[in-house]
Parts: structure tokens; sequence; C-alpha cells
């Protein structure tokens, strides 16, 4: 389910960073997830059938693909940077290197199919179409007062790697905590990360849903 998004990377620009040229191109990987991209490629229908000239994969004689040593780039984790989030205001996002994105997007992929399986006499959340219900759940309790939403402050920056090794069962974390980047550089200086991902991180909106999600149903049966 893995793939290159579009948006700016670790070492890639906004304007050259579509997911071909990434597919192409991408070179950085932090040293923890390295051996795993190995695999990934190995096992890939769509990488197998590029060239032993592409700057990533290298052939050997008997066809096996594997990555070229010479040709990746690791590094100590993501890139900050912002983007605009209002008229006023900016949003801190983090540019992933990227064939961590490449694995954290399949990771997200999973999480948001799985979302949609019942669970606890729910129907489960389709994250493809969470906002159009969410607008109608919000516009009946302004009408009812029976419903209520909640917007949390700096919610993804309030997950850190301890909830989520509490939530996750172990191989679930271990797999996520291999793909984030556990540095980001902030004007030509490392910051060590104590929240497991951040904005730029293709499992932290899944991630974040599923939690929240829990939270929600175990408040329910609380009360």
């Amino acid at each position: 389910n893995s793939s290159f998004g579009n948006g700016a990377s670790a070492t890639m620009k906004r304007t050259e960073s579509q997911g071909p040229n990434k597919f192409l191109y991408g070179r950085s990987v932090t040293t923890r997830l390295r051996s795993f991209i190995a695999h990934a490629i190995r096992t890939s229908s769509a990488w197998s059938e590029l060239s032993d000239s592409d700057p990533v994969v290298y052939v050997d004689s008997s066809g096996r693909h594997t990555l070229s040593d010479r040709r990746l780039a690791c590094v100590a984790g993501a890139v900050l940077d912002q983007v605009d989030k209002t008229a006023l205001i900016n949003r801190i996002i983090l540019k992933e290197p990227e064939m961590n994105g490449f694995i954290q997007s399949g990771i997200g992929r999973e999480i948001r199919q799985l979302l949609r399986c019942p669970l606890h006499n729910t129907d489960g959340v389709d994250l493809n179409f969470s906002g159009e219900v969410n607008a109608e759940l919000a516009r009946y309790g302004s009408e009812t007062g029976r419903v209520a939403t909640v917007d949390g402050e700096r919610a993804s920056d309030s997950l850190t790697i301890a909830l989520y090794e509490f939530f996750f069962p172990p191989e679930w974390f271990e797999l996520m905590y291999m793909a984030r980047s556990p540095y980001c550089v902030i004007g030509g200086y490392l910051h060590r990360l104590e929240m497991m991902s951040g904005m730029g991180n293709g499992f932290t909106f899944e991630a974040e849903s599923l939690i929240f999600y829990c939270m929600g149903l175990a408040c329910a049966e609380r009360s």
C-alpha cells in the first residue's frame, strides 16, 4: 500500500517532489529504516521494472534487485518547515526523508482500512468521508445541543512515543517507531523529537484518528 506523495521532502524541493520523481530519485532514509527499505524494494514488482541505471536500485547478474549502497543517503531525520494554515497563521510541518515517507504512507493506508471495520458495536470510521460526516454532526449539535465536537489544540504534538507504545500492539509500534524520524533539522541544528510523528508523516492523521476514536469510545462506555 506504500506510495510517494507529491509534497516536499527532506532533500527534494516542492517544485521537484512529484511522486514519480521521488520514485526515481528519492535517496534519503533514516539509518533505522534502511534495512527495511531494502526488503521493500526487493519484494516490489514496481521497483523491479526499473533498470540498473536507476539511482536507487541495483540489479545484479541474477536479476535480483537490491539497494545501491553508494546511492542511498542516510539522514538524521526530517526538516522543519511551515505552510499556510489560515490567512493569518502558518502550520509547522516536517519534511520527511523520501524512503521514510514511502513506508509511512503504507502504514497510514493500512490503519485507514482497518478503521472501517466495525468495532464495539459501531460501524467503524471511514476517513475518506469523515469530513462530511463531522460537518453534518457539527450542524446537528449546534441546532440541538445533543452532540458536541472537540477540537484539541496541538493534538499531534501531544502524541508522544510513550503514548503510542501504550496504545498499539508491539509489532505495530515497532514498525511505526522504525519509520518515524527521530530528529528534525531546524535552522541547521538537530533537535530530538519526543512526539511520535508530526504533520508531514504519512501515518500521523490515521494514527491519531484511531487513538482519539478509541478514547472517545472509552469515554462513551464510561459515561
